[in-house]
């Protein structure tokens, strides 16, 4: 994204978030790919649920 907005001779801004967002963009960082666990996460809502 930030290659595509240089090309337009732009000047990207990158604002809010975390310092996760720098990491990303110049230490090369990536997410891996992670599938949703719908037993973890009825188990998560559960506990929350029970003690909020």
């Amino acid at each position: 994204m930030i290659e595509d907005i240089l090309k337009r001779k732009k000047l990207p801004m990158i604002v809010g978030g975390t310092g996760l967002y720098i990491d990303t963009i110049y230490k090369n960082f990536t997410m891996p790919d992670a599938q949703p666990d719908p037993k973890l996460r009825e188990e998560l809502f559960k506990k929350e649920e029970s003690d909020p």
